[in-house]
């Protein structure tokens, strides 16, 4: 826990929330020893909350188990993706905690999404996004801001003000955004 709240960086796939878990990172917050990384890269999901999730997302009711782990383990920001974002509200750990929504561009997240081929189509591509973002909706009564992945890229450092503002920070350092691995990559499919 950061104080006494945990930091949670929700989002949809494809919207920054790995940019934004390393920046977490690099400011000292702890997000335990089991981080997980695809090719090089961080991803900044703990590994067993992710597993977790995945129980979770089959149907089973196994999230106190975790919550011993998160206070075991001091874990201080986690990685939530949308599909699971209501089942951990029934904890007292997460209804208290602050929130790093993270957003971007629609038809940025669809092209994205379309090229990772994680939906067949278009059309799969933007019912996937659209049901994360009403999967999220469930953050509306809770301490939370909005992140957007453009402003992170375009002016990190305004965009790290606004969060160290929201985290109660002196300072929040967005050094790893100018990575040559974040940055907005055009792709070439046309809008319908």
């Amino acid at each position: 826990m950061y104080g006494n709240k945990l930091v949670v960086v929700a989002g949809s796939m494809r919207t920054g929330t790995s940019m934004l878990m390393q920046c977490l990172h690099e400011n000292g917050f702890y997000l335990g020893e089991k981080i997980q990384l695809r090719g090089g890269y961080f991803l900044g999901e703990h590994l067993e909350f992710s597993r977790y999730n995945d129980l979770i997302k089959s149907g089973k009711d196994c999230g106190e188990e975790f919550i011993n782990v998160l206070h075991k383990d001091k874990i201080q920001a986690l990685k939530s993706h949308a599909p699971t974002v209501k089942y951990w509200l029934k904890f007292k750990e997460f209804q208290d905690a602050k929130y790093l929504i993270t957003k971007r561009d629609e038809w940025c997240v669809i092209q994205s999404l379309l090229v990772k081929k994680k939906a067949e189509s278009i059309d799969a591509c933007r019912d996937l996004y659209h049901s994360f973002v009403d999967e999220l909706s469930a953050l509306k009564d809770y301490d939370h801001i909005f992140v957007e992945y453009e402003n992170m890229l375009k002016d990190s450092e305004t965009e790290g003000k606004k969060i160290a503002k929201f985290l109660e920070l002196e300072k929040f350092t967005t050094d790893s955004v100018n990575d040559k691995f974040w940055t907005f990559r055009p792709y070439e499919i046309n809008q319908p």
